[in-house]
């Protein structure tokens, strides 16, 4: 995930374990808001079978502003899901309703900020979530994610010595352009290739596959299109990262990323303790390379910066002011991020960090 090693915390910050991460499915009540809701029911006895497969909603939102999400779902004209969600907050809600896997719909989704989807949508056979996401452009997309293939019994993976991981990761492949694109993945320990899988990806689709590895430990993972776009990274999980996911992104303009989660917005509250405003530059890199950077007039008191990360990832952020500058470890995974406050006094900024893990 990201072939530089983070040394250690910075000072000033701690670990912290805890049940509600950044990321985490939650459902919670008091988000949705039903203005009307038709749920299908089988057309043999109205009765949903015991174990009959069925595809349920979430809500991935990216964005920390509040907007309010409308969908409306219907069949051969027929309404079968009409809510409207309020989202808050970067991560996962649940939706209640249920689709059919194999069937055809015509599913319709706006935001208060304008945006629409709409489409015929024909769910896959295997089809188990159809998720909404909230860009962090506030667009609204849609993806559907399927049960891959078994892996077989030779998973997951583990590693001799090495302490198991709570809940192993399975691998989780999504493409959000708008072209079909087959791809491989491919993953290694040690010189040890274990792992090698040719995929074909429709626009807004996700698999997801069984549990991949057992270990923590650090994986090299190649992924490469038919086309012949590739990237190489490693994906690094530590014994407190009990919780880890392995996220393979086809992004919308086309490019390829390995992460511990999708695209986010973050923020970074800022407590300015001078008389006077101080401009605070604020650069967010992975591997040295730069994927974001602000540039904010700071007022006395506080305020807080905000900036777009492309993959939930490990990170380096620099804050830097004409009197000084300052350098913390940053990361934005599901179930492993960061919280992080910048502070200014006589100029000079400094930054304080917590970290989060699911528990």
């Amino acid at each position: 995930m990201n072939r530089r090693r983070l040394l250690g915390i910075v000072s000033g910050s701690v670990l912290v374990g805890t049940g509600g991460c950044l990321g985490a499915t939650t459902t919670t009540p008091g988000d949705a808001v039903v203005s009307d809701e038709t749920t299908e029911t089988s057309p043999d006895d109205g009765v949903e079978t015991p174990g009959e497969p069925v595809v349920r909603f979430t809500v991935e939102n990216r964005i920390y502003r509040e907007r309010f999400l409308s969908v409306h779902i219907t069949r051969d004209g027929d309404p079968v899901v009409t809510q409207t969600v309020k989202t808050h907050g970067v991560g996962k809600r649940g939706m209640d309703g249920e689709l059919t896997p194999g069937e055809t719909y015509h599913v319709v989704a706006e935001l208060d900020s304008g945006d629409r989807f709409e489409s015929d949508w024909k769910l896959s056979p295997n089809a188990q979530l159809l998720t909404f996401v909230v860009t962090v452009d506030e667009t609204v997309s849609v993806v559907e994610v399927t049960s891959g293939d078994p892996l077989g019994a030779d998973f997951p993976y583990t590693i001799a010595g090495a302490e198991d991981i709570f809940v192993p990761p399975g691998l989780d492949v999504r493409n959000e352009s708008d072209e079909d694109v087959t791809l491989s993945v491919a993953l290694e320990h040690d010189g040890d290739h274990f792992f090698d899988r040719t995929l074909e990806l429709g626009s807004g689709r996700q698999t997801t596959t069984d549990p991949i590895v057992d270990s923590h430990g650090t994986y090299d993972v190649v992924v490469e299109t038919a086309d012949g776009r590739q990237t190489i990274d490693e994906w690094r999980v530590p014994e407190s990262w009990g919780w880890p996911t392995l996220a393979v992104l086809v992004a919308e303009d086309g490019t390829l990323g390995v992460g511990g989660g999708w695209p986010q917005e973050v923020v970074f509250p800022v407590e300015n303790e001078d008389e006077t405003a101080s401009e605070v530059v604020t650069t967010i890199a992975n591997r040295d390379e730069v994927v974001a950077e602000t540039r904010q007039t700071v007022a006395p008191g506080t305020d807080r910066l905000t900036a777009t990360l492309p993959l939930g990832d490990e990170y380096e952020v620099t804050v830097e002011t004409d009197a000084g500058r300052d350098t913390a470890a940053y990361v934005a995974c599901e179930c492993w991020h960061s919280e992080a406050t910048i502070h200014v006094e006589e100029g000079v900024p400094s930054i304080e960090t917590v970290q989060y893990f699911c528990s």
